[in-house]
């Protein structure tokens, strides 16, 4: 028997779907408790009795909303027939709060000439009270992230000048022409997301003589 989602000191927020074992033995019944802190003084139980084994499977679903952040216990207890118990424990971060994010460079309006100018370097500086797992940054020219960066410093290029493996030759990324807005999205480990400020940048070709 076992918790084996989420992960021992991993970090959650929301609802939480609480999986792993609980089986075997003179099994009769399992419950799941939660408690703050490493040691909890009280535990509150999540939902009710369970009366059907599980194997690798949910055990339970747990809304952290309303809970204070910080590190809480989450224990698996099963019962035996003989009422002999049987436990589990695993500490978690519940972390509601979302991160902050804010795009310091490029500065909104700044111009490009390519082929004079080769790259746009974007900035974010972003904060979180528990830890950052990624920063995604985005130009609406494209569909996906351009760059995603998952240590610090938060920040990247964007090269449109860039050599043809084909021919060998230096080219334009044609598509960044004109103005384009950018931006970033911070997530943090809990899964919570914020947006960024957007920027506009304008990039321009002037073709070499």
């Amino acid at each position: 028997m076992a918790i084996i989602g989420p992960e021992a000191y991993g970090a959650v927020s929301g609802g939480v779907v609480i999986s792993g074992n609980a089986k075997g033995g003179d099994f009769a019944s399992y419950r799941l408790a939660f408690g703050q802190g490493m040691n909890p003084g009280a535990w509150t139980q999540i939902g009710g009795d369970h009366g059907d084994q599980v194997d690798n499977n949910p055990l339970e679903f747990w809304d952290t909303a309303g809970l204070p952040d910080g590190l809480y216990s989450l224990q698996l207890t099963v019962v035996d027939h003989n009422q002999s118990l049987r436990q589990s424990t695993i500490q978690v971060t519940v972390d509601n709060k979302p991160p902050t994010i804010k795009l310091t460079y490029p500065p909104d309006g700044e111009k490009y000439e390519a082929p004079k100018d080769e790259w746009i370097v974007f900035n974010a500086d972003v904060s979180d009270n528990f830890g950052i797992d990624r920063v995604e940054f985005f130009m609406d020219v494209f569909t996906n992230p351009f760059s995603v960066r998952y240590v610090a410093p938060y920040n990247d290029k964007l090269t449109f000048i860039y050599e043809n493996p084909d021919t060998k030759k230096q080219e334009f990324r044609s598509q960044v022409l004109g103005t384009r807005t950018a931006w970033a999205v911070v997530y943090d480990k809990a899964g919570n997301k914020a947006e960024s400020n957007k920027v506009r940048v304008t990039v321009t070709y002037k073709k070499p003589q």
